[in-house]
């Protein structure tokens, strides 16, 4: 699916992470919203927190618009956003932290 220095957007970016960190690689920005799956070397325990933390935080922000007053979305789908949200936030408190992969936004 992905392999050590292939370039990444933030749509593809959590896939991404989970299948580094599963084989014991990282992430690192490149900038313009671009990673790039990186080192053979494996992170330490602080790298992958900063890394999720950092994944988490962009997860968040691209997602702010759907819990606005004005968002397109129905009250079902707000709350099904808000739901994902708040398991991003709960991540750093998950059992095996940061070895966790973090959730995928589904509506079903």
């Amino acid at each position: 699916m992905f392999e050590l220095n292939q370039e990444v957007g933030l749509s593809e970016y959590t896939a991404a992470r989970n299948w580094a960190v599963e084989r014991g690689f990282t992430m690192s920005g490149v900038g313009n919203g671009r990673y790039r799956i990186v080192s053979a070397e494996k992170p330490s325990e602080e790298e992958k927190a900063k890394y999720l933390r950092t994944e988490r935080n962009a997860l968040l922000a691209s997602s702010d618009w759907t819990q606005l007053p004005d968002s397109p979305l129905t009250p079902e789908q707000k709350q099904a956003w808000a739901e994902y949200r708040q398991l991003l936030r709960d991540i750093p408190r998950c059992e095996g932290f940061p070895n966790v992969a973090l959730p995928v936004f589904s509506e079903e």
